[in-house]
């Protein structure tokens, strides 16, 4: 009916057709599906400051207040040619309140997908971003969405009290499960460490790292100790432990991921022998894939100490209980320990 209204001579289209124009839809909702795509952003840059940049060499983000967004709905062609100079699009982050009218928490994804679409079909890249508010829109903030494909969500506004972090952790739980994405990328933090190509936690490293590490520190406070190990909780990969520093780029080989730096076994050892409540128990070395390899950053530590380290072989994940999984998500313990012996040469 909107296509034959559009017809008409003066008709406006105040339905927003000519977005979801060629598109096709996704569940009873009719949600627009967004194509998949294979690119992760080096760099993010929000809509306002996309405005005025010459930087063009990064996704544009909408993890900023709705008002200074909703243009890019009320008037898209304006905006295509400027969007087109980017590298690509993480779709807008409108609004989806628990206490709003469900209608209205549905219609802001449908906008969402729909700006995607429309995007898309003009030869944008495009990455989906999913909001949801409670339970109820949990399935449909996937839907329109491709498994294991690139997504972004933004966490800003979502934490800040146990009831919201609830629904903000249960929700992404429910994400993963049914996206089973090969790359998140999270603006603002998860209680997650640090992780490298093809694993879930990579893209929280793109985006406001320090928040990384704040909640990481944070949620590490309350993991259980295990009698007679010593715990080390630090973002890491499989040959080496990561600090970070926003100043700096010293980790070049990891793509360039600005402010990450290598701590090797022997600044662990160094660091843990200057601690005064370091009496030699054995390791339990909390970061990510530190026990993937045989000869990696756990067994050189287990050699350099001449204990026993336990390492995960599999992305670790903190939550905000202190609760740790090991695995591909955050919701399935399909991960485990492995033990190094230390081995003299």
């Amino acid at each position: 009916m909107t296509k034959l209204n559009n017809t008409r001579s003066g008709c406006r289209d105040v339905f927003h057709a000519f977005l979801v124009k060629n598109a096709t839809y996704d569940g009873v909702d009719e949600i627009p599906i967004i194509k998949k795509v294979n690119v992760v952003p080096k760099k993010l840059i929000s809509f306002i400051e996309a405005l005025k940049s010459k930087s063009y060499e990064r996704f544009i983000h909408f993890y900023i207040d709705d008002f200074q967004f909703e243009r890019i709905w009320n008037h898209t062609n304006k905006y295509l040619n400027l969007i087109k100079k980017f590298d690509g699009v993480i779709l807008p982050d409108f609004c989806v309140y628990r206490d709003m009218p469900l209608v209205m928490q549905k219609w802001n994804i449908y906008r969402s997908r729909a700006i995607g679409n429309f995007l898309q079909s003009n030869g944008i890249k495009v990455i989906p971003n999913i909001r949801y508010g409670d339970e109820r829109t949990y399935d449909i903030a996937c839907a329109g969405v491709s498994k294991n494909s690139i997504i972004a969500i933004g966490t800003n506004g979502c934490i800040k009290d146990k009831i919201d972090r609830k629904f903000t952790d249960d929700g992404f739980e429910i994400v993963i499960q049914k996206l089973s994405p090969k790359v998140v990328i999270i603006y603002g933090g998860f209680g997650i460490t640090k992780g490298f190509i093809n694993a879930i936690a990579l893209a929280a490293t793109l985006v406001n790292s320090e928040r990384i590490s704040e909640r990481l520190h944070i949620y590490s406070k309350n993991i259980t100790e295990e009698k007679g190990y010593y715990d080390i909780v630090i973002h890491g990969k499989v040959d080496s432990c990561l600090f970070y520093h926003p100043d700096k780029d010293t980790n070049k080989r990891e793509g360039n991921l600005k402010g990450w730096a290598d701590i090797s076994h022997r600044t662990i050892s160094k660091y843990l022998k200057s601690k005064k409540d370091y009496k030699g128990e054995a390791i339990r070395l909390i970061s990510y894939s530190t026990g993937k390899i045989n000869n990696g950053v756990a067994q050189n530590l287990a050699n350099k100490l001449n204990v026993t380290v336990k390492a995960p072989n599999d992305i670790i994940w903190i939550k905000p209980s202190g609760k740790i999984v090991i695995g591909k998500n955050s919701f399935s313990n399909t991960g485990h320990w492995r033990i190094y012996k230390p081995v003299k040469k």
